[in-house]
Formats: C-alpha cells, structure tokens, sequence
C-alpha cells in the first residue's frame, strides 16, 4: 500500500485482545453461527456457507480498524517521524517547570521557573553570582 510493507496484525493487537478473541469471542461467534445456520431456511450446502460466511465477517470486522490504521500510522511514521528543525531561533531565556540555574553557563541570560512552589526568574548578575527573583507571570 503506497510502498508500505504492512506489519503483522499481532504486532498492533495485544496479547489480551488476543486472548479475548481467542477464548471468549471466537467460540462465541462459532457457537452463533452454527445456531444460526440451523435457522436458516435454505439447503444444508447453502446454510454451512452462510454460516461461514458469518464467522469470517463476524471475526474480521472488530479488527479491521485496526489493520487500516496500523497501516496509516506505519507509512506516516515512515514519513514524518523524527525530530524536525525548519528554523533556529534565538532566545535570551528560557521556562521550564523547575529551575536549571546550571543552564545559564550555556549562553542564556535567564532561566525561569518554579522553586519552593513559586515562580522565579535566575539571572547571573555582574560579579557571576545567580540571584533568584520572584516574578509574577513567565
């Protein structure tokens, strides 16, 4: 599919769908169709194929979304994956979630962040020490 080699349907599948299927939903369906094609009103040949027919569909279609979305995410992992820069941008600064007052050895003028449940901006100041400010917005 578009140059695509599908990977096996047990690779998207987990071993719990697995076991599902293979220990509750599949004999279900069997028992179902041999019920249902006992109903049936037609000829033995005919009533056997009907209720074949049945059991395939009926054990393919819960997974069928499975196989076509596999499908889509292997060929735009193949594609798209992977990190991406289209531009450098240069910044004075940066926020994290936590203060990393070490990266201001790396060429940033600030760092902010949270430090003791509030929100602080570090700085290095003209003798090199770095001086903690709170600030209010990042």
């Amino acid at each position: 599919m578009n140059g695509v080699d599908p990977l096996p349907l047990y690779q998207y599948i987990s071993g719990l769908a697995w076991l599902f299927v293979a220990f509750i939903y599949a004999p279900f369906l069997l028992a179902l169709s041999f019920y249902l094609g006992r109903k049936l009103p037609f000829t033995r040949g005919w009533k056997v194929s009907a209720a074949t027919l049945f059991f395939l569909v009926m054990l393919v279609l819960p997974f069928a979304d499975v196989i076509v979305v596999g499908r889509q995410h292997q060929a735009l992992c193949r594609k798209d994956a992977g990190t991406h820069v289209y531009r450098v941008v240069e910044v004075e600064g940066f926020y994290k979630d936590s203060i990393y007052a070490h990266k201001l050895n790396s060429g940033f003028s600030y760092v902010e962040g949270f430090r003791k449940g509030k929100l602080y901006r570090a700085r290095k100041n003209d003798a090199g020490e770095v001086m903690f400010n709170r600030i209010d917005v990042p």
